[in-house]
């Protein structure tokens, strides 16, 4: 009766440090190389390098190019690769 629960003892805590740890690494990896997918240059969210830099050129000829304008060059941008 004077045995301390498993839940108490040093070693189980020990134990589930090492697996939290563990189990977190490997979430850290498969999330790191998910965003470097999703992130990657052509994709959905991240434009195309030619698109990219057609908007640099737009923006240095025209400094008054805001964000909201972005969509209008990247639009013109698919169309002119789709063709």
């Amino acid at each position: 009766m004077s045995e301390t629960p498993r839940w108490a003892s040093e070693s189980f805590w020990k134990k589930v440090a090492v697996w939290v740890t563990a189990g977190s690494f490997l979430i850290l990896v498969i999330l790191t190389f998910d965003t470097l997918k999703q992130t990657a240059a052509g994709g959905e969210r991240v434009p195309a390098y030619s698109v990219i830099n057609m908007m640099k050129t737009c923006i240095s000829l025209c400094p008054s190019l805001t964000a909201r304008n972005y969509y209008l060059v990247r639009n013109l941008a698919k169309k002119k690769q789709s063709n």
